[in-house]
């Protein structure tokens, strides 16, 4: 029995189902913003980013059909490197896990030297060239692909001091300038 009458209990009963929705809306508001959110740090020359890093895992008969074709260099984009097939993710390669990854990019041998992060190893790749860059950024990040075996796909954000030195690589390795969106 309430001591105050009926009506105080239906008030703590509102009060009760306001903060429990309240707490479940900031639930959801942490975990979108812990989706939106990563964190990137880039050195001031550019030359050093974090960055992240996932395998792509392509047809190699279509990835090798891409590069025969593109022999002049001119033709060697997203689209040719990953065909046009069913999109599984933004690039249209099967979907693994995105790797946290330390990038130094190294503009006399036109490579990018990555130490990804798996758990609290890190694995130093050996040095690689930016065969291509998305045509449009996805969700504000410019997606990359790097020549390493098994080819992998590098994300920055689209604002990055790095962006414009990565750009100069794809244009130095494949001989064309990767397209502005707009």
């Amino acid at each position: 029995m309430w001591p105050h009458g009926p009506a105080w209990a239906k008030l703590c009963a509102v009060r009760d189902a306001f903060f429990t929705v309240l707490f479940v809306a900031v639930l959801a508001a942490l975990v979108w913003l812990g989706w939106r959110y990563e964190p990137h740090w880039v050195s001031r020359d550019g030359l050093r980013f974090t960055c992240r890093v996932r395998p792509l895992h392509t047809d190699r008969h279509r990835y090798a059909e891409a590069q025969r074709q593109a022999a002049d260099r001119e033709s060697l984009s997203m689209a040719n490197l990953l065909g046009a097939g069913g999109r599984r993710n933004a690039a249209g390669s099967t979907a693994t896990t995105w790797r946290e990854a330390r990038g130094f990019i190294d503009r006399e041998s036109a490579t990018v030297q990555l130490i990804a992060r798996v758990g609290m190893v890190r694995r130093p790749l050996a040095p690689a060239r930016l065969i291509a860059r998305g045509d449009t950024p996805l969700h504000r990040r410019w997606i990359y692909v790097i020549e390493t075996e098994p080819t992998r796909e590098l994300r920055v954000p689209v604002g990055s001091r790095a962006v414009p030195l990565l750009d100069e690589l794809v244009e130095r390795t494949s001989g064309t300038r990767p397209p502005t969106p707009g």
